[in-house]
């Protein structure tokens, strides 16, 4: 059984690295915590959405409409886990250096070109911050990357040699 992983691929990690983008209150996951407590999923799912990950109001606003609202309340519960992973890193400062400097396995950290600054920010940030990290941009992508853009970047990364990785230094997929 391997003791470490062999190569591992990030799409658009959700740090909060500069002032491209309010950072998330401080209290986030006390506020999710404190509406799911009270069976308020719905309300939990609206202010994650709103504060966390910056969807515009008129769209939080129309999602209780759409055929995923029931399934993103089911998940409701989760949310108090995403925010405590995160918890510390989308104040709008810079990664800790050297905080992963042990993570040297081979890693792809990717963004959509079309996704928000503080996105594509972030994923450069922890490609920087990763020893053993490259940084690819997906043009014509969003947060929501579709597969077909996707899976190419993911098969070759998987699939070519750590010296042949290693040479590899594009910033955007073909």
């Amino acid at each position: 059984m391997p003791t470490k992983v062999a190569k591992l691929a990030l799409y658009e990690p959700s740090f909060v690295v500069d002032g491209t983008r309010p950072p998330v209150p401080a209290d986030a996951i006390q506020q999710v915590t404190d509406l799911l407590a009270r069976n308020r999923r719905g309300a939990a799912v609206k202010l994650f959405l709103r504060e966390d990950a910056q969807v515009p109001a008129m769209v939080v606003a129309v999602m209780p409409l759409m055929p995923a609202w029931g399934k993103l309340k089911a998940a409701a519960h989760t949310l108090p886990y995403d925010l405590t992973i995160m918890d510390g890193r989308q104040q709008g400062r810079p990664l800790p250096v050297g905080q992963w400097a042990s993570l040297t396995a081979p890693t792809l950290v990717m963004a959509g070109g079309k996704s928000p600054a503080w996105l594509q920010n972030a994923a450069l940030a922890v490609a920087q911050a990763l020893p053993g990290a490259t940084h690819q941009t997906l043009p014509g992508q969003t947060h929501i990357v579709k597969p077909g853009p996707l899976a190419p970047v993911l098969a070759e990364f998987f699939t070519r040699t750590p010296r042949t990785q290693a040479a590899n230094t594009s910033d955007t997929a073909p």
